[in-house]
Order: structure tokens, then C-alpha cells, then sequence
């Protein structure tokens, strides 16, 4: 499988399926990049999976820090409990906690604004 996602000198894509849906995760795998060398910055996005880094091409590469993810796991889809490949069901549920909360905040708005000139605005909501 291939991590590499998007990559120009400086700065590189890479898929690392342990942070997905894991907010936890990304802050580990943050860390872990921000403390190779070469590296300058690192944004973990746990809602897509991915990592940009940005990096010094005189002292590493994006292999380097491929490899560096592969080292101490990250890159094992295996060990990704949240992944959509590895639990579907996970991601139903997920996406179906996300419907019951926007319903219940709607019918909680509605309650709230009912009979006020802000009641249309739930409509929209």
C-alpha cells in the first residue's frame, strides 16, 4: 500500500491510518515527526488520516520519514481500530451518532425558540 499522497520538495502528504478518526493519535504521531531531523513542522488532520510535513531536503526525505512511521507502527493498517477497511461498523456508527446529535440539537433548538422570532432559523439548522 502506498502512504505517499501528494509530495514537492519541502513538503510531503502521507496517509497514516492510526490517526484516523483517533484525535488522540495525532498528537502522538506530531511528536514523533517533529522530532526527526529535518523535519520543521508536521499537521496531523485525524478526520482524513493524513499528515503534511514540511521538511529540510538537505537533511531528510520523504522515505526517511515513511520509513519512520513504518518503524514504530503507524503505518500498520492492521493495528487501526477506526479505520473503514478494518470496521465498518465503526464508521456507521459513527456517522450515525453524528445524525442523533444534529436531531437532537435541532429538536432542543426548537424547544427552545419556539414562538420567537428566531423559530424560522431552525429550519435552517
Amino acid at each position: 500500500m502506498s502512504y505517499l499522497v501528494h509530495k514537492i520538495p519541502g513538503r510531503v502528504r502521507i496517509k497514516v491510518p492510526t490517526i484516523r478518526y483517533s484525535p488522540g493519535g495525532a498528537p502522538v504521531v506530531q511528536d514523533l515527526l517533529e522530532t526527526l531531523p529535518g523535519v520543521e513542522k508536521a499537521q496531523c488532520n485525524p478526520v482524513t488520516g493524513s499528515v503534511v510535513v514540511y521538511y529540510d531536503e538537505s537533511m531528510t526525505s520523504p522515505d526517511a520519514i515513511i520509513a519512520a512511521l513504518k518503524e514504530r507502527g503507524h503505518l500498520n493498517a492492521a493495528r487501526v481500530g477506526g479505520s473503514d477497511a478494518q470496521n465498518p461498523e465503526g464508521f456507521t456508527a459513527a456517522k450515525a451518532g453524528q445524525i442523533v446529535a444534529r436531531a437532537l440539537l435541532n429538536v432542543a433548538l426548537d424547544a427552545a425558540l419556539k414562538n420567537t422570532p428566531f423559530s424560522l432559523l431552525t429550519i435552517f439548522i
